[in-house]
């Protein structure tokens, strides 16, 4: 399955690691249309064609207000719809988490008893897998960064690593492979070249 794209920064004692939702077209769509029925509704239309007529600024402010208020707030839930975002140096490991229409959840963790910072993989049902960087704390386990792409996460577990975390970091023969499986899917056309910009040389 896609990947999230996660943005992910270093610098030579800390890691930045974020990834932030933007509405997808059916997403907007169906929003814009709810706000022309909320539109619609009594109240709103009545405080609408009040103001037409009578032309009072009171009126017409609360009418306004009406109007502009489900708009600010689709606007908001959109901005800040979802996300993940891990901060982690030398001392400490924070990671804040939304859902959809939820609250935002932030944990915060002393790397000296992180135990275990690895990849495992999840899964709801036969069809969808998700990669995840998972740890033991005080004898509860997290997990943190659902569906980080292995590029990214073999970037993060070695960032940690160098910082003195307690990483594991299997040893995989095959990962160039499953890298290069996850960024260009399972059937590539053999006959194009893998990059454009140096096409193999003619004979």
């Amino acid at each position: 399955m896609k990947q999230r794209g996660y943005t992910v920064r270093t610098e030579g004692n800390w890691i930045s690691v974020e990834h932030r939702a933007y509405p997808t077209s059916f997403t907007v769509l169906v929003l814009t249309f709810a706000y022309l029925i909320y539109c619609l509704i009594p109240p709103t239309r009545d405080a609408v064609v009040n103001f037409y007529t009578s032309h009072d600024p009171v009126v017409g402010g609360v009418a306004l207000f009406m109007l502009l208020l489900p708009f600010l707030s689709t606007a908001t839930w959109l901005r800040f719809a979802s996300g993940e975002v891990m901060h982690c140096d030398a001392r400490e490991l924070r990671f804040a988490r939304r859902r959809t229409l939820g609250l935002w959840r932030r944990f915060q963790f002393s790397t000296s008893k992180i135990r275990q910072l690895r990849r495992e993989t999840r899964g709801t049902s036969k069809t969808r897998n998700y990669s995840v960087l998972a740890f033991e704390y005080e004898g509860k386990k997290y997990d943190l960064l659902e569906e980080i792409s292995r590029k990214d996460s073999d970037r993060v577990l070695h960032a940690c690593k160098t910082m003195g975390l307690d990483v594991f970091i299997p040893i995989d023969e095959g990962t160039a492979m499953l890298n290069d499986i996850e960024e260009r899917g399972w059937f590539v056309n053999p006959w194009s070249p893998d990059h454009e910009d140096n096409p193999p040389p003619r004979k």
